[in-house]
């Protein structure tokens, strides 16, 4: 089982044991004795605990792209023009950038069982109104704060690196962000049912599930103070020249796709299409190509030297967005190869390597 004690002697499973440092959270929540925390006995970082946690972070992508394929459906329940709903994933952008912020860092000061728990329960109470609400400046309220608490991901991410086994580490690593690729593709497909319906239930499910599995791991820096790890963030922000350096190259490329896949909602959405909101959706299928495709692209890139291999990902995006302006039109085959090409190479940036060399 996921959280198993194992023997360093022989690696096979032991009785926990049940260290009464911490035996309840939130208040009144007793902690599962086989997950709480002994430095003597780590718990066993198995696969079935890395799918939980790559199933989560699928959760959390599949929300942030969710709304996209539903804007021409919202602006039909709101009443809105299609100028005035593209502007709903703006909110949502927006939290969870504050949420980068302000909600990441804790992660060095509390325990991050909690924190991942608190997280997963707070989006599914708030993603309940999300599904129910007729009013549309509360629609982008509540996805202002979904988004703001959805960075889930963000704090799995270091657990996950302190959990693993070294020689298993960029596995299990890799599962995560294959999570995070698949919950976006797929949002764009079950949005329907998401939106209809409401997808509290789901993650009411999983925060039960994380509750009995995910181990307790005691926090890092917790004598730390809050506003010294949000200053040393924007010290790093400005002296790390590879940090800068990714950043100026992310934030116009995550842009710049996000915008792509709003404007191909309403460009499908209208004549000549007219597709429907699920054969919109069913366009996140197309972006499973491009995720198969990324690795080999990266074994392309890896040829190179890292300086080049972000200068040739960053042009072929370039070339896709121009390609996008100039050509797409009536014929349905331009978009599915601009969906393609955009995946593909946006994947392939992400995995290219940084270095902090002297062309800093």
């Amino acid at each position: 089982m996921p959280s198993e004690k194992r023997s360093p002697q022989d690696n096979r499973p032991t009785a926990p044991q049940c260290d009464e440092e911490l035996s309840v959270e939130f208040g009144c929540l007793p902690v599962p004795c086989r997950v709480r925390y002994d430095p003597e006995n780590p718990p066993y970082f198995g696969i079935g605990m890395n799918l939980v946690l790559g199933l989560t972070a699928a959760f959390a992508a599949a929300y942030i792209a969710c709304t996209q394929p539903l804007l021409i459906e919202l602006a039909s329940d709101f009443g809105l023009t299609y100028d005035d709903v593209a502007t709903i994933p703006t909110p949502s952008q927006a939290g969870f950038a504050i949420g980068l912020i302000s909600i990441c860092p804790l992660g060095d000061l509390f325990r991050r069982r909690q924190l991942i728990i608190g997280v997963v329960f707070t989006v599914a109470s708030l993603s309940i109104g999300l599904a129910t609400t007729s009013n549309i400046v509360a629609f982008e309220v509540l996805s202002f704060f979904v988004a703001l608490f959805i960075v889930v991901t963000q704090v799995i991410v270091p657990l996950v690196v302190d959990l693993a086994p070294p020689k298993w580490r960029a596995s299990a690593i890799s599962i995560i962000f294959a999570g995070i690729t698949l919950g976006t593709l797929l949002a764009r497909v079950i949005s329907g049912d998401i939106r209809g319906r409401g997808s509290g239930r789901y993650m009411y499910t999983l925060c039960s599930v994380l509750y009995w599995i995910l181990p307790d791991y005691p926090a890092k820096n917790k004598d730390e103070q809050y506003l010294t790890i949000l200053s040393s963030m924007v010290k790093y922000a400005v002296t790390e020249p590879t940090l800068v350096q990714t950043v100026l190259i992310n934030i116009p490329s995550s842009g710049c796709t996000a915008s792509f896949w709003v404007t191909l909602t309403f460009l499908l959405g209208d004549p000549p299409y007219n597709y429907s909101t699920l054969t919109v959706g069913l366009f996140g299928l197309v972006g499973i190509f491009g995720l198969l495709m990324s690795p080999f692209v990266g074994w392309s890139i890896d040829k190179f030297t890292p300086w080049y291999g972000i200068l040739i990902t960053n042009g072929a995006l370039l070339a896709t967005y121009v390609l996008q302006t100039a050509v797409i039109g009536p014929h349905v085959s331009e978009a599915v190869i601009i969906c393609i090409s955009v995946d593909i190479f946006r994947q392939t940036q992400n995995m290219s390597p940084r270095e902090p060399s002297a062309r800093t």
